[in-house]
């Protein structure tokens, strides 16, 4: 009998320390992602950094690059095969339509299949810039795009605002 107490008791000790360190290492694990940045996670370039330089041409036959982008610039990052993106055109459409400086001063970015963009360059056309490529294009390459739809707010070329996802539409952080 003394053996099965000691047994339970060294059995309960062991449990408790084991959801001690536990405790502990999930405490160390938050600390860590804040101070990384993880919590922050974009899918586009972060807050206070400059894309790559990059050549395109736009849907109008004009040529792009980083240095075009001059001043608040508003860009966005859609795809064909993203029912998101689908989603929050026309929310983008809008905020561009208000951005200042009109559609010089809106970037879109559209990826997907040549015959399937068209739809897409069609809506923004009217309000920005429109670059038709392929994943991964010069331009998403440059603005680290890792999911669509994205975007982002640049001012003098630096990124001021950024995001991804439905939950972060520019119409809502942007406006």
């Amino acid at each position: 009998m003394p053996y099965l107490i000691s047994a339970v008791t060294l059995a309960i000790v062991l449990g408790l320390l084991n959801l001690l360190l536990t405790v502990g290492v999930i405490r160390r694990l938050r600390e860590t992602a804040t101070a990384d940045g993880a919590h922050d996670r974009r899918d586009i370039l972060g807050v206070g950094r400059t894309p790559s330089d990059f050549a395109a041409t736009d849907t109008d036959g004009r040529p792009l690059s980083r240095g075009d982008l001059t001043g608040t610039v508003l860009v966005g990052f859609f795809s064909t095969t993203c029912s998101a993106c689908v989603d929050e055109l026309p929310l983008f459409v809008t905020r561009a339509g208000d951005h200042p400086g009109g559609r010089d001063q809106v970037l879109a970015v559209v990826d997907g299949d040549p015959s399937a963009v068209g739809g897409m360059v069609s809506q923004l056309t009217g309000v920005a810039r429109v670059v038709a490529e392929d994943a991964p294009g010069p331009v998403a390459t440059a603005f680290q795009v890792e999911a669509f739809p994205s975007w982002c707010l640049l001012d003098s070329g630096t990124v001021r605002e950024s995001g991804s996802g439905t939950n972060q539409s520019p119409t809502a952080a942007l406006v």
